[in-house]
């Protein structure tokens, strides 16, 4: 057979089969034969769905196969749409199936064969019948999912791609990808395109979703997970792990995963109402008075990065909650900080009487400030800025009457 379809002038000369079609993958005039195979009705869908597959699973430098495979189905469609839709769908078990394989090794890589088999799905997408178009997305969505952090740069199509040229449908299976082990950018990136691209309910399960993970990344267990992973580091590297050191380390390491992964990720939905209501409650927690300083160090970058993620996402129902926080004496200047920068963005001439006092404090009077001094005139200027940004021109002269009236009064630029 290999024999009588090399010197034919057509395929239609000879009687071809699956032996010939895999075969043909390394041959150099293969890619052409399987091209025809594809294009021609004299063979049976099942040859002809095998001769798509063998394309996309040509290991070849010689051969865009992705290109060379959605030329052979558009010429196709364009001549006979339903044979189109069920050589592809009989492509499609082959396909679940390379996709459905675990990840390799952690330094090898996505395996090449899985990349072309997802860029081969995710592009047939448009040529497979109505009813088999979720099973390709779910097949698509989920080899990202596996291993998001690894995969989603991977191919012709980022994970970013495919999901907002798929739309909603394809969001909302990456909800069921997010989970507190993951690499926190990877969760940060998922929540980004949820955010884009879902729909409100898949939004209001990422966002429930990621209150779940910020619950777990703080019980023990998973410190323990952390710890273990940790652990099994040094080990490798031929060290002794020393138990505290371990703890440590577990410990940052937690923090890391919340403050720069599920409560920066929630930033993404900071307009579903749990996500709001979570990161409010986060930030308006105050270290107990018998709290290790190590304790309350962590307690509050967490709390100022809260209220970083609730940018964009706060309403006047959140105004006086937050003016509490910024007027708190008892809150350190950078949680204050940000807890102005939220009052700012909700625009409401209504915190302005609750920001007199502070436009009212003098500061440094003369040549040297103390610490109380210097933050005095930092809270003067905060509060000044959001009064005359709230108010508008009617403020100015209502704002000058209330500077300090006393000499040598220290101003920021």
């Amino acid at each position: 057979m290999l024999l009588c379809g090399a010197l034919s002038a057509g395929l239609a000369a000879c009687k071809v089969g699956s032996e010939d079609v895999q075969a043909w993958k390394g041959t150099v005039k293969g890619p052409t034969r399987l091209v025809a195979v594809i294009g021609s009705d004299r063979y049976a869908p099942e040859l002809r769905s095998e001769a798509a597959l063998a394309i996309v699973e040509m290991d070849r430098s010689d051969v865009d196969s992705l290109a060379l495979l959605g030329r052979a189905l558009e010429d196709l469609r364009a001549r006979d749409a339903a044979a189109t839709e069920v050589i592809v769908a009989g492509m499609i078990p082959r396909l679940e199936a390379v996709l459905s394989q675990g990840p390799g090794e952690a330094d090898a890589g996505p395996d090449p064969l899985q990349v072309r088999t997802k860029d081969a799905a995710y592009m047939v997408i448009p040529y497979a019948p109505k009813d088999s178009k979720d099973e390709l997305i779910r097949a698509v969505v989920g080899w990202y999912s596996a291993d998001f952090e690894g995969r989603s740069l991977a191919g012709d199509y980022s994970a970013e791609q495919v999901t907002r040229a798929l739309g909603a449908d394809a969001a909302g299976m990456l909800v069921d990808a997010l989970h507190e082990k993951m690499p926190p950018q990877a969760m940060i990136k998922i929540s980004d395109i949820i955010g884009e691209d879902g729909d409100a309910e898949t939004k209001k399960r990422a966002g429930e979703r990621l209150v779940t993970i910020e619950g777990e990344m703080e019980k023990p267990a998973f410190v323990k997970w952390l710890a273990e992973e940790i652990r099994n580091s040094i080990e490798a590297s031929g060290e002794q792990p020393d138990n505290q050191q371990i703890n440590s380390l577990a410990l940052y390491n937690r923090e890391n995963y919340i403050n720069q992964g599920a409560l920066t990720a929630m930033r993404n939905l900071g307009d579903q109402e749990v996500v709001a209501k979570r990161l409010l409650a986060i930030a308006d927690t105050k270290p107990g008075e018998k709290d290790a300083k190590a304790w309350v160090e962590r307690l509050n970058v967490r709390r100022a990065t809260a209220l970083k993620a609730l940018e964009g996402h706060v309403t006047r129902e959140h105004l006086n909650r937050l003016l509490s926080i910024a007027l708190d004496p008892s809150n350190p200047i950078e949680v204050r900080d940000y807890a102005f920068d939220r009052v700012g963005d909700i625009r409401s001439r209504d915190a302005i009487p609750r920001l007199w006092p502070l436009v009212e404090l003098a500061g440094c009077t003369g040549a040297s400030c103390t610490a109380a001094d210097k933050l005095a005139k930092r809270l003067r200027w905060r509060a000044g800025e959001l009064v005359l940004s709230l108010g508008g021109p009617s403020t100015i002269e209502p704002f000058a009457q209330r500077l300090p009236g006393v000499a040598g009064v220290h101003y920021e630029p």
